[in-house]
């Protein structure tokens, strides 16, 4: 099989997120992903996980870390 990212919200440009079921101790971003980043170059990008917030740029994406509660809470697009 090949590489996949967990959902991709559709807007006027795709919006990949990524759900870790693990609290995160940093940034860690799987090798799918950073293959959708490279291919589809997103403005945005989110992981979900159970505890690390945070931002990180990688090219022109900034991909934001948030939790569950954090996602539920704010309007992301």
């Amino acid at each position: 099989a090949g590489a996949e990212v967990d959902f991709i919200i559709s807007g006027l440009k795709p919006v990949p997120l990524e759900v870790k079921g693990t609290s995160l101790k940093g940034v860690k971003i799987s090798k799918s992903l950073r293959s959708f980043l490279h291919s589809y170059k997103p403005e945005k990008a989110y992981c979900l996980n159970l505890a690390f917030k945070g931002k990180h740029i990688i090219g022109e994406t900034n991909v934001l870390f948030l939790t569950p509660a954090e996602l539920l809470s704010k309007k992301i697009l």
